[in-house]
């Protein structure tokens, strides 16, 4: 009946939220108000970096949507952005990444115990590495600090204060961290003979005690 009908759909409008909100992808032009008058002490929400969450008016259709900047042109005679791409990101490029390397060992271990080579198996993963590493467009290395470098750090944005996926290499190590240059580094190498890592793929291991809860 028309009851049963409409709390039907009212459930399932508050499991689907998401869902009702429109998918937004366009290009935006710029205008550099902070050469206007009395826009001197706004000249900061001019920064954008890739992956900011950015409110955008659609005239046409009179609503306000919320969307991400995917792309953006950056003039360096003008010292300002010409031109935003935002659209609906769902995922990041590491979130990608550390789900296909789980499903790839996953997939590992279902051929091992059905028999499977090893040696075909760490094929399968040193190809897979070689294309995601090769693959990988974009990215900004950052000698830090500028007058007496001691660090290089390599990042998701030009800005270090606004990077998330940063690798860094100093004289400690070497270690990648999801949260920032400040952030935790779940996997890092560090000269004291430290090793951290999620997954380790290897053709032979030789070691005094393996310790884990653990071992397939």
């Amino acid at each position: 009946d028309v009851a049963t009908l409409r709390e039907a759909a009212k459930d399932w409008l508050k499991t689907n939220i998401d869902k009702q909100k429109p998918q937004v992808s366009g290009s935006i032009e710029l205008v550099p108000l902070r050469h206007q008058r009395g826009y001197e002490k706004f000249v900061d929400l001019e920064k954008v970096s890739m992956g900011d969450g950015v409110d955008v008016y659609h005239p046409q259709l009179k609503v306000n949507m919320s969307a991400r900047i995917v792309e953006y042109t950056f003039n360096v005679l003008t010292n300002s952005y010409d031109k935003l791409v935002v659209g609906n990101v769902k995922t990041n490029f590491l979130e990608n990444t550390e789900n296909n390397v789980s499903n790839l060992i996953n997939d590992a271990i279902d051929q091992l115990k059905n028999g499977g080579e090893i040696s075909d198996l760490l094929n399968d993963i040193v190809d897979h590495q070689t294309d995601m590493i090769t693959g990988q467009n974009g990215g900004y290395v950052l000698l830090d600090p500028k007058e007496a470098p001691s660090r290089i750090l390599i990042m998701d944005t030009p800005d270090k204060n606004t990077a998330r996926n940063v690798l860094q290499i100093n004289n400690a190590g070497i270690g990648f961290s999801k949260t920032g240059i400040n952030g935790t580094y779940e996997t890092a190498w560090t000269l004291d003979g430290g090793f951290n890592a999620s997954f380790i793929t290897a053709g032979e291991i030789v070691g005094i005690t393996i310790r884990g809860t653990t071992l397939i």
